[in-house]
């Protein structure tokens, strides 16, 4: 029971438990569009994307309409578990007086011939369609599903795209990428200091459908099969700098050693290597597993100690090490290299003593 006891002592802290509150119906006229991206309704990744939705309405007193895309040929595979998905997702929505509306896209054969598509997910390219699907719409946020909304939302939602069509934060880390991004980069045209991340836009469908964005960005990505982020890399191409730029508040990376400085009013990005529920590397991993417990997916406490197991002993983090070395692509990375090691094997001896040597 050491590990039940654990997860409610932890998550205690920040204010989490596993009673949900029925919100009230929202009463404002203004309805916010979010648009998630969860490839296969039937797969363990729905329940990073309900961490996200939930984390989401969380923080917004709008209205909101919630888009999935995925794609429905997936769906045959595990037909049970898609209708059980899609009644989570239906509970979470009804909790929060929002919407849910499914948008099924089927990518191109030659997308799957991409170098880098089984690294990142085909899901990840579904966002290219975005104004194809919702050109009716003059504005949508679109979040990555390993993301926790902990921030109010009207802020961002609030932001006059006018006539530029997307506004994103910033990649401060693109300058420092390996030899062979900044030679593709250079030769494809996409400007490294002006380069953005693609988890977290606010976008104008409208806009970007009347100039053919999604057309664009399946171009360059035929263009350049190899590209190292292609989701990124192809809306970076297209956009080139005709973006605004928002608060770096709206995508604060896991992995930073100063993201708790911020962690009270950000979106947190779990983009490092080792993820929240792959690996526990810290108290800013505590904000994954509070939202998880007010989803459908965090229900019950003793499948989450089974799900959660793996992210606790040290012997994962061991285990795991290659992983990094092997994403080390330039000698600038090997100090971040050791030092995600570092934090995580702290990280791991700090939560035994506490916890279980205690």
């Amino acid at each position: 029971m050491k590990l039940i006891e654990l997860i409610d002592k932890n998550l205690k802290n920040i204010g989490c438990s596993n009673v949900r509150d029925i919100n009230p119906m929202k009463t404002e006229t203004e309805i916010i569009h979010l648009v998630l991206s969860i490839w296969d309704l039937t797969d363990k990744y729905n329940r990073h994307a309900a961490v996200t939705l939930t984390s989401f309405l969380e923080h917004t007193k709008r209205p909101v309409t919630i888009h999935l895309l995925h794609d429905d040929r997936n769906y045959s595979k595990d037909i049970s578990t898609g209708n059980e998905n899609i009644l989570k997702y239906k509970y979470i929505a009804d909790k929060y007086g929002a919407k849910v509306s499914y948008h099924s896209i089927y990518l191109p054969d030659w997308i799957y011939q991409l170098k880098e598509i089984n690294t990142w997910s085909p899901g990840a390219l579904l966002r290219i369609y975005i104004p194809e699907i919702l050109k009716d719409l003059p504005k949508i946020i679109y979040l990555d599903c390993d993301i926790v909304v902990n921030t109010d939302i009207q802020p961002l939602w609030d932001v006059k795209l006018d006539e530029v069509f997307l506004a994103a934060v910033h990649d401060s880390g693109s300058k420092h990428c390996s030899l062979r991004r900044k030679l593709l980069y250079s030769k494809s045209g996409i400007c490294r200091n002006t380069y953005f991340c693609s988890g977290i836009l606010l976008m104008n469908p409208q806009k970007l459908y009347e100039n053919k964005f999604t057309k664009k960005t399946l171009d360059y990505l035929k263009n350049y099969p190899n590209t190292p982020y292609p989701d990124q890399d192809a809306i970076n191409y297209v956009m080139k700098s005709a973006y605004i730029p928002l608060d770096e508040k709206y995508n604060i990376y896991s992995g930073r050693e100063d993201c708790l400085n911020y962690v009270d009013d950000c979106i947190i990005h779990y983009a490092d290597i080792f993820k929240p529920w792959s690996i526990y590397t810290g108290e800013i991993d505590n904000y994954y597993w509070k939202y998880l417990l007010l989803t459908p997916w965090g229900d019950n406490r003793e499948e989450l100690v089974i799900y959660s197991r793996e992210c606790l002993p040290v012997e994962i983090c061991i285990k795991n090490i290659p992983k990094v070395l092997v994403a080390v692509q330039c000698p600038a990375k090997i100090l971040y290299a050791v030092s995600v090691i570092g934090r995580i094997i702290k990280a791991q001896i700090s939560f035994y003593w506490k916890y279980l040597v205690k």
